[in-house]
């Protein structure tokens, strides 16, 4: 995937984390597979792959 790519999905799960009330997981996440980001603009490239991880998991758990 490409940084594009995994920005792209980042922002996709953190939309739908949000939507479904859990902001704060998503604050969560960035700050610790972030390495300290606030917003998803503050992420390295380095840390997408991380992050997208961890979100998409949350995400899915959703979904259970």
């Amino acid at each position: 995937m490409t940084d594009q790519d995994y920005r792209i999905s980042i922002e996709n799960a953190v939309s739908a984390l949000c939507k479904a009330d859990k902001a704060a997981d998503v604050a969560h996440v960035l700050f610790v597979f972030g390495h300290g980001a606030r917003y998803v603009e503050d992420l390295a490239p380095s840390d997408y792959q991380a992050v997208f991880d961890e979100l998409y998991l949350r995400e899915e758990e959703l979904k259970d």
